[in-house]
C-alpha cells in the first residue's frame, strides 16, 4: 500500500486498487488510467501543466462543496467505477471478489506466530548480515552504557525509580 507516491514511482505499478470510504472505485491496469479520467470529464491538466496522476486521483476522490458539484462528481466517480472493472463483471462483483478474498482465512495460534516472525528474522539476517550485527552492537553497547550508569544506585526509594527507569529505556 502506497499513499501517493511520485510519479515516476506510480508509472512502475501494473494494476491500480483505488478505494474511496472503503469501496473500490477503480480496480484496473494503471496504463491508460490519465485518458479514461479525462474522457469522463476530469480535468488532467491545469494552464496547460500536467498534473501528476497520484495527484490527480487524490483530488478525483475529493468530492466539491457545492451541491450541484458533489452531484457531478458522484456520477462522474461511478462511470470511473464502471471502467475500472478489468473485465470482471460489475464493480460490485469486483468488490465483492476483493472483499472475500479473506474471509475464509483463519488466525495462526501464538507458537506459529512466533515461528513465522523468528523465520523472517532469520531471512532477514541471511540477507543483511552487516545489519542485524550492527544493531545487535547497538543494543549491546546500549545495555551495558545503562547498566554502567544505574550500577551506583542506591536501594532507597529514589535508586529503586531510578532502576525502574532505567528498566523502561532497555
Amino acid at each position: 500500500t502506497i499513499h501517493q507516491p511520485s510519479e515516476a514511482v506510480f508509472e512502475r505499478f501494473k494494476k491500480l486498487l483505488l478505494l474511496e470510504s472503503g469501496r473500490v472505485v477503480y480496480y484496473g491496469p494503471v496504463a491508460g488510467l490519465r485518458g479514461v479520467v479525462h474522457s469522463i470529464g476530469f480535468p488532467v491538466a491545469m494552464k496547460n501543466v500536467h498534473i501528476p496522476l497520484p495527484e490527480l486521483l487524490l483530488e478525483i476522490l475529493e468530492a466539491p462543496s457545492d451541491k450541484e458539484g458533489i452531484e457531478q462528481h458522484a456520477q462522474r466517480v461511478a462511470q470511473l467505477r464502471s471502467k475500472g472493472n478489468e473485465g470482471a463483471g460489475s464493480s460490485a462483483a469486483t468488490e465483492n471478489r476483493l472483499t472475500t478474498a479473506g474471509q475464509g482465512v483463519r488466525r495462526l495460534n501464538f507458537f506459529r506466530q512466533v515461528g513465522v516472525l523468528f523465520h523472517r528474522n532469520l531471512l532477514n539476517f541471511r540477507r543483511s548480515k552487516l545489519l542485524t550485527i550492527v544493531r545487535l552492537a547497538q543494543t549491546v553497547l546500549s545495555t551495558i552504557l545503562i547498566s554502567w550508569i544505574f550500577n551506583q544506585v542506591g536501594s532507597n526509594m529514589a535508586g529503586v525509580q531510578a532502576r525502574m527507569f532505567g528498566c523502561f529505556l532497555l
